[in-house]
C-alpha cells in the first residue's frame, strides 16, 4: 500500500481498540489482519500495541493527567503528525505511531472499560443476589437500581446505588477500595459486609455495618468510621451526618422476607410494604404521617402485616383490588 493510502491512525486505534477488548467484526478483523501483515513495521507496531505492560505504562500515564486532558494530548498529537506527512517532513511515520497510537489504544481502551457500566433494577416484589466483578456479593431489595462496572479498574471498585436498598458482603482488597456512590454520600470500604439504604423518594440515608469497618462521608462533612452494630443517616436536606447504634441481626433483614422497623416515619414504613408487595396503598389519613413505627415482623401475608398497624395505630383500611389498598 502507497503512503497514501496508510489508513490514518484514528482507523488503527480503533480496530486495535476493537481487538484489545473482542469487538471486532468479522470485516474489521479481516482489515486489521491486512494491515499487520502489510508489513514487518505494522507486525512490530502490533506486537507492541497489545503489550499488556506497554498498555499498563501508557494507561497510567494518562491518568496522571486526567481523561479530557489525555483526549486532548493524543488529538493534537495525531493532528501534529498529519501536518507534518502532508508536508512530506522526513519523519518516520511508524515511530511517530507507534508512541501516539500506543497511548491513544492504551487511552481509549481504558475509557472504553470505565464506561461499559452493567445496570440492574430489581422490580418491586423481588430481590435479587448478584456477584460483583470481584466476586464481591450483593443482595438488592425490592425497588432498587444499581449501576457498576462491567470490570473494575486497577485503583479502586466503584459501585453507584442510584436508588433502592443493598446489602454488600465484600471481599477484601487493601489495594483497591470499595466506594458504593448513594445519593449524597461515599461509602467506603476494603472488605467488609455493610447495608445502604438510599431510595429517591425519602429523605435520609442509612448506612449500617456488620462486619469490619466503613467509612462514610459527604460533602463539606468530615468522614464518620462505623465498626459493626453501627449505623450512620445523612440527612439529604440538612446534609448531616449523625450516628446511631444498631442490631447487626436486624440488619438487611429483607434478605429473607422479616420486617424490621425502628422508629421509622410512617410514610417510610408505608413505601416499604408497597415496594415488598408490589402493591399501592393510598393514604387518606394524613395525621398517620406523624407518626414513628417500631415493628418486627417474620415474613408475613400483606392482611396481616397491614392488621397489626390498623390495631396499633388507630386505622381501618380496605383493599379495593389487588394493586390498590386504602388507608382512612
Amino acid at each position: 500500500m502507497a503512503a497514501e493510502e496508510r489508513p490514518p491512525a484514528q482507523r488503527i486505534i480503533y480496530l486495535v481498540s476493537g481487538y484489545i477488548n473482542s469487538r471486532l467484526t468479522a470485516d474489521e478483523q479481516r482489515e486489521l489482519d491486512a494491515w499487520i501483515n502489510q508489513n514487518d513495521h505494522n507486525r512490530q507496531l502490533f506486537a507492541e500495541l497489545v503489550s499488556e505492560d506497554r498498555q499498563a505504562a501508557a494507561i497510567a500515564k494518562m491518568e496522571s493527567f486526567g481523561t479530557e486532558q489525555s483526549l486532548l494530548h493524543v488529538t493534537s498529537q495525531m493532528a501534529a503528525i498529519t501536518q507534518k506527512h502532508r508536508q512530506r517532513i522526513k519523519y518516520s511515520w511508524y515511530a511517530a505511531a507507534a508512541i501516539l497510537v500506543f497511548s491513544a489504544v492504551a487511552l481509549f481502551t481504558h475509557t472504553s472499560h470505565r464506561r461499559q457500566l452493567l445496570t440492574v433494577s430489581v422490580p418491586f416484589g423481588k430481590v435479587q443476589q448478584l456477584t460483583l466483578p470481584d466476586s464481591s456479593k450483593v443482595w438488592l431489595n425490592a425497588g432498587t437500581t444499581i449501576q457498576y462496572p462491567e470490570k473494575f479498574d486497577n485503583t479502586t471498585r466503584q459501585i453507584l446505588l442510584k436508588n433502592g436498598q443493598a446489602f454488600f458482603d465484600v471481599v477484601h482488597d487493601p489495594d483497591k477500595p470499595f466506594v458504593v456512590e448513594a445519593k449524597g454520600i461515599d461509602v467506603t470500604v476494603l472488605g467488609t459486609s455493610f447495608e445502604v439504604k438510599a431510595f429517591a423518594d425519602e429523605q435520609e440515608n442509612k448506612v449500617a455495618v456488620t462486619t469490619g469497618k466503613v467509612g462514610v462521608s459527604a460533602k463539606d462533612q468530615p468522614t464518620v468510621m462505623l465498626l459493626p452494630d453501627e449505623s450512620a443517616v445523612y440527612n439529604t436536606t440538612t446534609h448531616q451526618i449523625s450516628e446511631q447504634k444498631t442490631s447487626a441481626a436486624d440488619i438487611a433483614s429483607w434478605r429473607t422476607g422479616r420486617l424490621v422497623f425502628e422508629q421509622e416515619p410512617f410514610q417510610y414504613v408505608i413505601h416499604a410494604l408497597e415496594r415488598k408487595y408490589n402493591v399501592r396503598i393510598q393514604n387518606e389519613k394524613p395525621q398517620l404521617l406523624q407518626l414513628k413505627i417500631t415493628l418486627r415482623l417474620n415474613d408475613q401475608p400483606l392482611k396481616n402485616v397491614l392488621d397489626v398497624l390498623a390495631f396499633s395505630n388507630n386505622f381501618n383500611y380496605r383493599q379495593e383490588n389487588e394493586q390498590l389498598i386504602v388507608i382512612r
